[in-house]
């Protein structure tokens, strides 16, 4: 199946898209869905990832991360499943295998709230 992403949401450091094509139902109100986030302002995101303690040479060519989650739309949750990071030649930088390992509860200005966004409406 063929990548379908549409634009949804933007924030100071990313444009988010969300891949229609993945958007499927794994249970009752729960959908699987892919998210990319495109980096829009690379100074701000280089400044978190100090904050991280990421090396920020390893992210200097930085593009877009994926995002593999399941979104709760009933209980309003979500579980990241797996986020891959791309530099903007769309080479694999860093990537993380069950980021969450629990269901969290959606939060106004979060991640979460990115991704609830785009599996329930």
């Amino acid at each position: 199946m063929a990548e379908d992403w549409k634009f949804f949401a933007s924030d100071k450091k990313f444009d988010y898209y969300f891949d229609a094509a993945s958007k499927i139902h794994v249970g009752k109100d729960i959908l699987a869905i892919k998210v990319k986030s495109i980096c829009v302002d690379k100074e701000k995101f280089l400044s978190d990832v100090k904050t991280f303690g990421k090396s920020v040479e390893k992210y200097e060519k930085y593009g877009h991360n994926i995002i593999s989650a399941k979104v709760d739309c009933s209980s309003k949750k979500c579980l990241i499943e797996l986020v891959t990071e791309y530099d903007n030649e769309g080479k694999v930088i860093d990537y993380a295998a069950g980021a969450l390992t629990n269901w969290s509860p959606v939060s106004e200005g979060t991640l979460g709230e990115i991704l609830y966004q785009a599996a329930c409406h």
